[in-house]
């Protein structure tokens, strides 16, 4: 069968598909801890601590100034630091792999991997409204500008979404994945914060925004970017939770972190007495790459999994770059061949 009937036939099986179960491998949610200099590991299914000193930077290599949003590029982890540039770590935590970036990037906290590039923003001074790009390696290949202060980049499909902040307040702003402007993302008029904050996605398709200064707080959107409500806490670094919440975490004014639940309003400090700029996701994969679904019942593999396959390569995950290709772009029809491959070998 051909690579082209191959995707035109997961795409009938997924649309035709219920509801996807949970998914086969472990999420964990990564916060940057300035102050004692660490990655601390959370559950993403409820945000309970898993490990207070997952990574520890002194231990591995040379320190970080400001460590801020910790990002996962298949098996590394990327920090991104206010100054300094971006320190790589491996994904186990285990090894300090390098630095990049250091001659270009200032003032960066919250930034993007996708298709086999980083989407790096720089925040403040003579560089400011700058979005730099760096390939697989860490080389720099090139960037666009955007204007303003930019503290996030989030992936959304082909786009990615800035919160971005000038002197006419803060928007969340839409660029293509090669640096065109496609227009602001949140409504007219829709309340925002005065600075703009982390960026994440929500299970309905919306995006919640973490924002600082006056007015600051949780400003959750809509799929469409319309305004639906907002909360107290104002966070530095949020990530989503399997259950619903968000994993929130402070700065040193505050110094805790620990889940949220957007319906109750009840927070749930675990950690006192950090100084935190950021949170990220890792996955860990399944012992068996194809059962996608994570089903335990016989069979294991079904077409349930080429329907939760579709859908992860869509949302641009790791886990779709089976092939672990890295030039962009790193989700190609490859992926869907190598899923195939694995698929009829089975789990053992």
């Amino acid at each position: 069968m051909s690579p082209r009937l191959v995707a035109s036939s997961l795409t009938a099986a997924c649309l035709a598909l219920p509801p996807l179960p949970a998914r086969a491998d472990t999420r964990y949610v990564m916060v940057t801890d300035r102050a004692s200099q660490r990655i601390i590991l959370f559950s993403g299914a409820d945000g309970s601590l898993v490990n207070e000193h997952f990574i520890d930077f002194l231990a591995l290599g040379p320190a970080i100034g400001y460590p801020a949003e910790p990002v996962q590029v298949d098996n590394e982890i990327w920090v991104s630091g206010l100054f300094g540039g971006v320190r790589r770590y491996a994904a186990d935590g285990s090894a300090y792999l390098g630095t990049f970036g250091a001659s270009q990037l200032s003032n960066t906290f919250g930034f993007e991997f996708a298709n086999g590039i980083a989407y790096i923003p720089c925040n403040e001074g003579v560089q400011a409204g700058l979005v730099f790009q760096f390939n697989r390696s860490g080389i720099f290949i090139g960037g666009f500008f955007v204007g303003g202060s930019t503290y996030d980049i989030l992936r959304r499909g082909d786009e990615l979404l800035l919160s971005n902040s000038g002197p006419s307040g803060t928007v969340i702003l839409r660029y293509s994945l090669s640096g065109n402007p496609l227009g602001p993302f949140t409504c007219p008029g829709c309340p925002t914060p005065s600075v703009g904050g982390q960026l994440v996605h929500l299970p309905d398709g919306g995006v919640l925004m973490t924002g600082h200064g006056a007015g600051g707080g949780l400003f959750r959107y809509s799929a469409t970017g319309a305004f639906v409500t907002s909360y107290p806490p104002a966070p530095w670094g949020i990530a989503a939770l399997d259950n619903g919440a968000i994993l929130c975490s402070f700065r040193k004014e505050t110094g805790t972190a620990g889940p949220y639940d957007l319906t109750t309003g009840a927070y749930a400090p675990l950690l006192t007495g950090i100084d935190s700029f950021g949170a990220g996701i890792l996955v860990v994969p399944s012992a068996c790459y194809a059962n996608c679904d994570g089903s335990t019942t016989p069979p294991i593999l079904t077409v349930s999994d080429f329907g939760c396959f579709l859908n992860r390569f869509a949302a641009g995950e790791t886990y779709a770059n089976c092939d672990g290709s890295t030039q962009p772009p790193a989700l190609n029809v490859l992926d869907f061949n190598c899923f195939l491959n694995r698929f009829a070998a089975g789990c053992s």
